[in-house]
């Protein structure tokens, strides 16, 4: 029996073990799958930011490229001017170095991890596993810390507590299995509803176990007090940045004043190209007008050596005189001085062309130089809003994806809410229409006990049927907010109630009726008596005068006779006669026509005895 006991447990411990196992790992894999993903997610992101710094550094290089002297000149004095300070930034890096190892310090003195599991397909994913119940190792020796760390992991591994609390977890869950049918339905919502709570448990008991393990505690330490050594570095950074930012001492140019100087550049260069382009056009209109006027010159020096020709020519074919000769001395000397000053002037022009086509030179090689840098920095904005748009884009992806799940979400909610809303709303239908049938049964068996006293209170003879009031104001209004159920039932409510009062009204008008008619037949049994009367005192003082009269006149009084009218009773009113008998119930209208027939055979016997 022993041994039967042991195997028993032993079977109860594997299936509750197994079970466990099961549901730890169906719990365990998708929280590794979304670390995968998440992990993949933040390498993603971290390639984009870090492009994104390449494409800011890239920008704040060309700007600072492009921008004049005078502006790296007060850069320098800023870097210059922001050089003795510096030393606070190295000694608050100092401090952050010494808070960050000695948290590192504390961390490793109070962690508890047994080791960490990488998958050789996923580096740099993996899964840290710890061991529970386990105390500090502060102020041990290395060999020490190993031993005291192999045998808490073996007081984890052999742990009777965490067996015990898989065992309590998982029993409900056993049981369930134990009685579950795998072609039901309801068994199969009772094994999940099970599983839940089961799991549940275990992870209850499991944060109680595990709850020295500073996995989690080491991730939520925070200073908050107002004057921790954290919250003063804080502060004074703060301030010192502020600070910076203000006098223009930053490390770093924002982006967005880097574009915008940027952009002032690309304008200042368009600007400069069309001022460029300005004088190269009115050089090149100055250039033509000097090469018109030297062809001019030209063609009077041609002019003037024709004429040298033709003066040569006529002293070679004849003698002039000396007014002629010294009036031609004169031209060709005023010529000889026209040629002169035209090749002074062509000199001039020559020299000015030469500086002209100098300055061109030297316009039309800036030019080019500023084009090509412009096509640089232009290609390299092209690019740069490029990989915006990429960024974009992908952001505008991700923000609809979680604006999708947002809207999944709020559905749930919603149609999670609507449930709720219905099955309160058919809890409330039933407490009502519960509450109505209660009461109408309560006023229904009301009624029935006052008719029931009024019939015991009258007599056999003299009972009338009085139907009570119901009153509708106790369930009039209330079904009116519930579902079609009570709707029905409040319909079904009022069409009884209208019912009832017709035949309230009915019975109480056919009991005035029998009422009236009861009174006229008083009177008419009051009347047909005093005629009786009448009739037995004639017929009595006849009978005396019949005593003294002779037999022939007896006989001559007979035929008298015949002309006195039958008695007849008095006659009731038409319309309530009628009305009357119509809607009376068929006892009374026997009993009316039998006392009718008993007042007529009087009438008979009463004719015959006179």
């Amino acid at each position: 029996s022993q041994l039967k006991s042991i195997l028993i447990q032993t079977q109860k411990e594997h299936t509750s073990l197994l079970a466990a196992c099961a549901l730890m790992g169906g719990a365990l894999y998708p929280l590794y799958s979304r670390l995968c993903a998440l992990s993949t997610q933040r390498d993603f992101l971290q390639d984009q930011v870090h492009t994104y710094e390449v494409l800011k550094q890239e920008i704040r290089t060309l700007v600072y490229a492009l921008s004049d002297v005078e502006e790296k000149r007060q850069d320098e004095v800023k870097i210059k001017k922001k050089h003795f300070k510096g030393m606070i930034h190295v000694f608050r890096k100092g401090v952050i170095a010494v808070l960050a190892a000695h948290r590192l310090q504390i961390l490793g003195q109070s962690s508890s991890s047994l080791f960490s599991w990488v998958d050789g397909f996923k580096e740099g994913i993996g899964i840290l596993v710890c061991i529970g119940e386990a105390k500090g190792k502060h102020y041990l020796s290395k060999h020490q810390k190993e031993q005291v760390h192999c045998l808490q992991a073996l007081s984890w591994f052999t742990s009777s507590d965490l067996l015990a609390a898989i065992i309590s977890s998982v029993a409900e869950l056993q049981e369930v299995v134990s009685k579950t049918d795998p072609n039901s339905w309801l068994c199969g919502h009772l094994l999940i509803s099970a599983a839940r709570n089961s799991f549940s448990k275990l992870m209850d008991k499991l944060n109680v176990l595990m709850e020295t393990v500073a996995v989690d505690s080491c991730r939520t330490i925070t200073y908050v007090e107002k004057d921790s050594l954290v919250q003063r570095l804080a502060r004074g950074l703060h301030k010192i940045n502020a600070q910076a930012l203000k006098a223009g001492l930053g490390d770093r140019i924002p982006i967005r004043k880097s574009i915008a100087s940027l952009q002032k550049q690309i304008f200042e260069f368009t600007q400069r190209l069309h001022t460029a382009e300005v004088e190269r056009r009115s050089l090149r209109l100055e250039l033509t007008e000097f090469k018109r006027n030297l062809n001019e010159m030209k063609k009077e020096a041609d002019k003037a050596q024709s004429l040298q020709e033709q003066l040569n020519a006529f002293k070679q074919s004849k003698l002039i005189t000396h007014e002629r000769f010294e009036s031609a001395c004169e031209e060709l000397n005023n010529a000889l001085h026209r040629e002169q000053q035209a090749q002074m002037l062509l000199n001039e022009q020559a020299q000015q062309l030469q500086e002209l086509n100098y300055k061109l030179e030297l316009h039309s090689s800036e030019e080019a130089d500023k084009n090509q840098t412009l096509s640089e920095a232009v290609k390299s904005l092209s690019e740069a809003k490029m990989e915006l748009r990429r960024k974009d884009q992908s952001l505008r992806q991700l923000n609809r994806h979680l604006s999708q799940l947002e809207q999944d979400k709020c559905r749930l909610e919603e149609s999670i809410h609507d449930a709720e809303s219905a099955l309160r709303m058919a809890a409330k239908d039933k407490e009502l229409i519960a509450s109505h049938m209660k009461c109408v049964e309560a006023t229904l068996q009301k009624v029935r006990d006052q008719i029931s006293l009024s019939r015991t209170a009258a007599t056999r003879n003299d009972f009338t049927l009085q139907l009570p009031k119901l009153h509708l104001e106790t369930f009039a209004m209330e079904g009116l907010k519930g579902g079609p159920e009570v709707v029905a039932f409040q319909a079904l409510i009022i069409s009884f109630m209208d019912v009832y009062q017709l035949a309230s009204s009915r019975v109480a008008t056919l009991e005035r009726e029998i009422a009236s008619h009861q009174h006229h037949i008083a009177a008419l049994k009051s009347e047909l008596q005093t005629a009786c009367l009448r009739e037995n005192e004639s017929l009595q003082s006849e009978s005396r005068d019949s005593s003294n009269v002779p037999v022939a006149s007896r006989s001559a009084l007979q035929p008298d006779q015949s002309c006195i009218p039958d008695f007849l009773p008095l006659q009731a009113e038409a319309d309530t006669s009628y009305s009357f008998i119509h809607n009376r119930p068929h006892s009374q209208s026997s009993s009316y026509s039998s006392a009718l027939n008993i007042s007529a055979s009087t009438k008979r016997t009463i004719q015959n005895g006179f």
